[in-house]
């Protein structure tokens, strides 16, 4: 088996987006006069898109929701500042850059490309694939497969790294190496790292 593809979730794995994370969701129920959710609440719908999270944490229906998310409330750009990107990431990415395909999947949606940017990322990837582009989330791999078939590589030559269940599963679903990165296993995952410079070792035995 030989790797030709990396394909990262943005929030969580790329870019530490917690805090900023939580004031986009402050900002939204300050100026909607919603009741302040608590960071743990916040925290909870980490992993959904911004629309799904404002529907859970605010018992919203989708339209309303949608109608909150669009609503000009600056929320994106109080956050933005608190986001940090991981150590070395940097240098990770351009020695990967040499080697392989990289790209990304996320439950973000347009801001992606701002996140990127304003980070000095986007050149690394040869692929961008945020919510708007894809109708089912995952743990469904549509989105995933979309990556793949651009790159114009096969799933088996494909690593998802991922921060969550649902990015396990939506690898394994596609045919893909699933990767989980955290601080615990995950016991779906093909391979476990606590840290991003553990992948390219592990890349490099796969080889």
């Amino acid at each position: 088996m030989v790797v030709r593809t990396v394909l990262y979730d943005l929030d969580g794995v790329i870019v530490d987006s917690k805090d900023g994370n939580r004031e986009l969701f402050y900002t939204v129920a300050g100026y909607h006069g919603l009741r302040q959710p608590t960071a743990q609440e916040v925290d909870s719908v980490f992993h959904l898109t911004f629309v799904e999270g404002l529907m859970k944490l605010f018992n919203l229906s989708e339209e309303e929701a949608v109608r909150m998310a669009n609503a000009d409330h600056k929320g994106f750009e109080r956050g933005l500042p608190l986001m940090r990107i991981y150590p070395n990431l940097q240098t990770i990415l351009s020695g990967l850059y040499q080697k392989y395909f990289l790209g990304i999947v996320t439950g973000r949606g347009v801001t992606t490309y701002k996140v990127l940017d304003h980070f000095g990322l986007s050149k690394y990837f040869d692929v961008i694939v945020d919510c708007t582009r894809y109708q089912k989330p995952k743990p469904d791999p549509e989105s995933l497969l979309l990556a793949i078939r651009i790159l114009g590589v096969s799933p088996d030559q494909t690593v998802y790294v991922g921060d969550s269940d649902v990015d396990v599963e939506a690898a394994s679903t596609a045919g893909a190496i699933p990767v989980h990165i955290g601080d615990n296993d995950s016991s779906g995952a093909r391979y476990n790292i606590r840290k991003l410079d553990e992948l390219e070792p592990l890349l490099t035995g796969l080889d």
